[in-house]
């Protein structure tokens, strides 16, 4: 239970850091694509992981349990935020530009995402813990050739 409460507390402050930006980037009338990612990463980091897996450690049951673990499946997309703002704060303006490297950071996210919607070939349903449900990892080709 402590560690789902420190879920909601950095649900908390990823969502007021977004908004405390979004406010300070909008009152400054700049245009500023890192401030934009930052905001829109910050968001994402919110709901996508805090809120989600507090929202499935604390299930009431199995079937509400599945069900945030299935909402899950939006966390391939803040990792691929996460390179695209590291790009934008190294100042990676070349690479960029062009569209390929757009492909190659949210691709692998778009695949990711219909394998974990449709499958269980990445995450299994949930198991009850202690502390609240989790997932396990399938023994599955498709994880074993991620991992290696």
């Amino acid at each position: 239970m402590k560690y789902s409460f420190i879920l909601l507390i950095s649900f908390i402050l990823c969502l007021a850091l977004g908004i405390f930006v979004y406010f300070k980037q909008v009152r400054h009338k700049f245009d500023n694509k890192l401030a934009k990612t930052f905001v829109f990463l910050c968001l994402s980091l919110a709901f996508c992981w805090a809120l989600i897996e507090f929202g499935y450690r604390n299930a009431a049951n199995f079937e509400s349990a599945y069900l945030w673990i299935k909402i899950n499946f939006s966390w391939y997309f803040v990792v691929s935020l996460l390179l695209h703002f590291t790009l934008i704060l190294t100042e990676n303006t070349k690479l960029l530009r062009k569209k390929l490297t757009y492909i190659f950071i949210y691709g692998p996210a778009i695949i990711f995402f219909f394998f974990d919607l449709g499958t269980e070939l990445l995450v299994t349903e949930p198991i009850k813990q202690a502390w609240g449900w989790t997932y396990g990892v399938p023994q599955s080709p498709l994880v074993y050739s991620i991992a290696t």
